[in-house]
């Protein structure tokens, strides 16, 4: 009986109250007939949403989700999203100021990824432009565009750029001194270079306000010259000084026309190969007059006799010409007539360049379609010849339509041509008396005689000589070659033991490219075709420019990339 007693006895005691006394709590006893359907807690009759386990009035938060998360009545009234300061109205926050909000206030947006807010065009993502911004946030400027704008340093603002402060991007920088040209010999003195426009005033030589003549800039007294494309109607008398003389556009457009009564540039005394024209035509030049007289047998002789079409050097005075073409220089025809007991004798010497005792180098020069009686393309008389990816073509004379040269001259070409120069007599190729040639890497091709000699010292190496009706023809001379090819049409050598066999030297066909031997030397291409017996023939102590085994010819060696 006393277990059914204490239970009755404990059945009628009053409800001990709580600290949460709410009548709404699903855990209380006077609400435990109500439902809490999500079991979070809170009755249908307080849970706004009985569906949600996460509405109810509990919530501490009502973030941005567009639901009264805390049964409040009010939506999102506590916001949990971060919008940033979009100062450049580009759609990207920065990292300055932040304000929550459920929606982007004006002028805000996410995140903080744009890297200057101050520019609209740098965003993430962004595309890369070529104006020196991070465009697309990623901490590198104009990565991935073409670096292929050349630009220099101009320090002393002259216009011209210092050739040792070369860089490359998408764009010159528009912040510094800096020009789209290395022309400067001394970016430290604005009065260098002086500048030559043509159909220019008078002018003072500066950028902005040229010389007018070519003629005027050799004689200001400066180190360099900078001159605008254009024809230049003048003969030029170089100074005795190492100037340098360029075209801004090069030998196609930029010509400097003679009067056809002198050489196109005199160069008398003073200056050595330092000294430097590049990039002009050299045309109409007629020679530098030189009358004499003098009786023989009765007969007394009046001559007058033209020197240097183009180029005249003379014993004390030297040049480098670069990157030139040297045309159309048509000197004096041979001529005789008699009146009486007198005779009158006209002749020319040196079509396109005439050196006396002097020195000229040529590099990258085309020398074609000029003429005199002896040496259509040049004519040196004890003086130095020193050319490298020279073309040598199409030249006329009486004889020696190529070169003439004599009196212990001394003549180099490496890696050049010499290619239909045709004479009216004989012979049309290079002519060496009591001199010396050397020729290395050198095309001989279509002449009627490649090389005639006398007393002479001829080195040849690496070259060829083709479709010349004779190879060479050697009196009183030496000759010294190695790994050449000799393929002509009568005969190979007169004159000398034939060297073929020995020396790496052949006498094969070296196919080139395209070779008509048609006397129209525009009509051939000679580089060698694959599988040529010439092509990796040459000295195998020596490359080509690109690495590969030494070929034969003007497009083997180092300088064969021309």
């Amino acid at each position: 009986m006393l277990p059914t007693l204490f239970v009755v006895m404990f059945a009628g005691c009053p409800a001990v109250p709580t600290e949460d006394s709410s009548p709404a709590r699903a855990d209380t006893a006077d609400s435990a007939a109500l439902p809490d359907r999500d079991e979070d807690g809170y009755t249908e009759e307080v849970d706004c949403n009985d569906a949600d386990a996460t509405v109810n009035p509990g919530v501490a938060a009502d973030g941005c989700n567009a639901v009264d998360d805390d049964c409040d009545g009010t939506i999102d009234e506590d916001p949990d999203v971060s919008w940033h300061l979009d100062a450049d109205g580009d759609g990207y926050g920065g990292a300055g100021e932040a304000v929550s909000a459920c929606v982007a206030p004006e002028g805000y947006a996410s995140g903080t990824a744009d890297c200057d807010d101050d520019n609209a065009d740098a965003w993430p993502g962004a595309d890369e432009a070529c104006d020196e911004v991070d465009n697309d946030c990623d901490g590198e400027v104009d990565e991935g565009l073409p670096t292929d704008i050349d630009y220099w340093v101009d320090a002393d603002g002259d216009g011209a750029g210092d050739p040792d402060t070369h860089a490359a991007a998408c764009k010159v920088p528009e912040v510094g001194a800096f020009v789209t040209n290395s022309y400067d010999c001394d970016d430290a003195d604005a009065a260098n270079p002086v500048w030559v426009e043509h159909g220019a005033g008078v002018g003072a030589g500066t950028v902005d306000d040229p010389y007018r003549k070519v003629q005027d800039a050799l004689t200001a007294g400066v180190a360099c010259v900078i001159v605008g494309p254009g024809t230049y109607s003048e003969d030029l008398t170089w100074p005795a000084d190492d100037l340098w003389v360029r075209s801004t556009e090069g030998a196609a457009k930029t010509t400097i026309s003679g009067s056809g009564t002198a050489p196109v540039l005199t160069v008398a005394e003073g200056s050595s190969t330092l000294a430097t024209l590049e990039g002009f035509t050299l045309s109409g030049g007629g020679g530098r007059q030189v009358t004499s007289s003098g009786t023989s047998g009765g007969t007394t002789y009046y001559y007058t006799k033209y020197y240097g079409g183009a180029v005249a050097v003379g014993s004390r005075a030297a040049i480098t010409l670069r990157d030139s073409i040297l045309s159309d220089n048509l000197l004096a025809e041979y001529a005789e007539t008699t009146s009486g007991s007198s005779k009158y004798v006209t002749a020319s010497y040196g079509g396109a360049v005439y050196v006396q005792g002097g020195s000229l180098v040529l590099d990258g020069v085309v020398v074609r379609d000029n003429y005199a009686y002896n040496g259509g393309a040049f004519y040196v008389t004890g003086g130095q010849l020193d050319a490298f990816n020279t073309w040598v073509g199409a030249n006329e004379g009486y004889a020696w339509a190529s070169l003439y040269a004599d009196l212990s001259s001394e003549v180099r070409f490496t890696a050049s041509i010499f290619d239909a120069n045709q004479p009216t007599s004989s012979p049309g190729g290079l002519a060496v008396y009591d001199a010396t040639l050397q020729l290395d890497h050198v095309d001989v091709v279509s002449h009627d005689y490649g090389l005639l000699s006398r007393n002479a010292k001829i080195t040849v190496d690496n070259s060829i000589f083709a479709g010349n009706a004779y190879g060479m023809q050697l009196t009183s001379s030496t000759l010294t070659m190695s790994y050449s090819s000799f393929h002509n049409d009568t005969a190979n050598f007169a004159g000398v033991t034939d060297p073929t066999g020995t020396n790496g030297n052949v006498a094969v066909d070296c196919m080139f490219t395209n070779f008509r031997d048609d006397a129209n030397p525009d009509n051939d291409t000679l580089t060698l075709l694959a599988g040529s017996p010439c092509a990796d023939a040459a000295d195998p102590a020596e490359l080509d420019w690109d690495g590969s085994a030494n070929d034969m010819g003007a497009y083997g060696g180092a300088l064969g990339g021309w």
